[in-house]
């Protein structure tokens, strides 16, 4: 589970706001808004609520394949959110549709793999007629089995 955190921004001179406090408890940081308004008297303060990610940030490797298998990108991206192994959506380009796929890896040949893997299990699964409709990959993706790489950890 997520900490939320509540920050108060603000500013007394011009449009341009800024952090002036982070809260873990949200009454108090609207008291603090409170008494800014009163000291300033601009009207300018308010509490954002701001979710704190307790997900240790991994490199991750980005994968976009043809519906033939060919692989028109690899590359390496920040990734700190959910921990599934692989998330992926269907892109579709002027040219061409292409599996996007993120792999928990940063082993370039072995996220090949798992976009390979996964380019062929929704052919088979939904035919080609399917592809370029992510509905479908999803439903393809999430209702796999426990023992999928979906959820498979590294």
């Amino acid at each position: 589970m997520n900490m939320k955190v509540y920050i108060v921004t603000g500013s007394s001179y011009s449009e341009y706001r800024m952090i002036d406090s982070v809260y873990l408890d949200k009454s108090i940081a609207e008291e603090q808004v409170k008494l800014a308004e009163r000291v300033y008297h601009n009207g300018g303060w308010e509490v954002e609520e701001w979710e704190v990610r307790v997900e240790k940030p991994e490199i991750w490797t980005l994968i976009f394949m043809t519906r033939d298998g060919e692989v028109e990108f690899v590359g390496k991206r920040l990734h700190s959110g959910p921990t599934t192994f692989v998330q992926s959506s269907l892109m579709n380009s002027q040219s061409n549709t292409y599996l996007r796929i993120f792999v928990r890896t940063e082993d370039e040949t072995k996220a090949v793999e798992v976009a390979n893997e996964r380019r062929v299990g929704f052919l088979e699964g939904w035919g080609d007629k399917r592809w370029g409709d992510n509905e479908i990959l999803r439903q393809y993706l999430y209702h796999s089995d426990e023992d999928s790489l979906l959820h498979r950890e590294r």
